[in-house]
C-alpha cells in the first residue's frame, strides 16, 4: 500500500496487523515496513528483463546485478543455490549482506578503476554457514551506455582450497621426510669413513652357543650417532 509522509512523498508499505486482548478490551495491532526500495528495484528488474535475459542462458555460474545502493536487481537459479536465498528473498537485499569480509564501499572503488577478476571473499549462506568464492567484479550498463549498477559472476571454491591445502601439507611431509633422509644417509657416510673401532657400532659378540641357541645379544644395533639423532625424533630408546 502507498503511504504519505509527511514531508508529501508517497512510499510504499507492506502493512499486516492482527487484533489483540489488551487489559480485557480488543485493539488492532499493526505492523508496517517501509519496501519502497524494494519494490523500486523489483521495477528496474522488469524494465530491464529482456536486456539482460541472456545472463540467465549463457553463465553457468552464480550471477547476481545490484543496483548503485547496493541493492541486488537480478539473481539466476545457481545463485539461489548458492546462497541458500530464493530469487524473491534474494532481489531487493542488500549485496553486503552476502558477504561478511568485503566492505561495499571499497568495491565500488575498485570497480572504478576497472574490472576485478578472480577475488576471493568468504560468503555467508542462508543458513549461517559460508563458503569460500571466487568472483568477478564489473560495471553493469544500460543499452545507452549509462551506468546502472555492477554485476558478479560467482564461483564457489571451497573444495579447491581444501584440496590445495592438503596438497600443501603433503608436500610439506615429504620435504620434512627428505631432509631426514638426506641427514640420515649425511650421518651414515660421514660414521663409515671412520676407522671400525671409532664408527660407535654397538656389538656383543655372537659366540658358537648362542649362534645355535638364538640366544645372547648377537644384533648389530645403530650407530651412536644415528642413535641421538633417532633418539631427537622419540623414535628409539638408548642402545643396550
Amino acid at each position: 500500500m502507498l503511504i504519505k509522509t509527511k514531508g508529501g512523498t508517497l512510499k510504499t508499505g507492506l502493512f499486516s496487523a492482527e487484533i489483540i486482548n489488551v487489559a480485557g478490551e480488543p485493539c488492532l495491532l499493526s505492523v508496517m515496513t517501509d519496501i519502497t526500495d524494494k519494490k523500486r528495484v523489483e521495477r528496474e528488474r522488469d524494465h530491464h528483463k529482456e536486456y539482460t535475459g541472456f545472463l540467465y542462458r549463457f553463465i553457468p555460474d552464480a550471477l547476481i546485478t545490484y543496483d548503485l545502493t547496493g541493492r541486488i536487481t537480478l539473481a539466476n537459479k545457481k545463485s539461489t543455490e548458492l546462497t541458500g536465498y530464493s530469487e524473491t528473498e534474494l532481489v531487493g537485499m542488500p549485496v553486503r549482506q552476502l558477504y561478511q569480509d568485503i566492505d561495499f564501499n571499497d568495491i565500488i572503488t575498485k570497480k572504478s578503476k576497472g574490472p576485478l577478476y578472480r577475488t576471493e571473499c568468504c560468503m555467508r549462506r542462508k543458513d549461517s554457514s559460508t563458503v569460500i568464492v571466487s568472483k568477478n567484479l564489473a560495471q553493469l550498463l544500460s543499452i545507452e551506455q549509462q551506468h546502472i549498477g555492477y554485476i558478479e559472476v560467482i564461483k564457489d571454491i571451497s573444495e579447491i582450497k581444501e584440496w590445495q591445502q592438503k596438497v600443501f601439507l603433503t608436500q610439506r611431509r615429504l620435504e620434512d621426510s627428505n631432509r631426514t633422509k638426506d641427514k640420515f644417509f649425511s650421518i651414515i657416510s660421514h660414521d663409515i669413513k671412520k676407522p671400525v673401532e671409532q664408527r660407535g657400532w654397538v656389538c656383543a659378540p655372537a659366540t658358537r652357543t648362542n649362534r645355535q641357541t638364538g640366544q645372547g645379544n648377537h644384533k648389530r644395533l645403530c650407530p651412536n650417532s644415528l642413535q641421538n639423532l633417532f633418539a631427537k625424533r622419540g623414535t628409539v630408546g638408548k642402545p643396550a
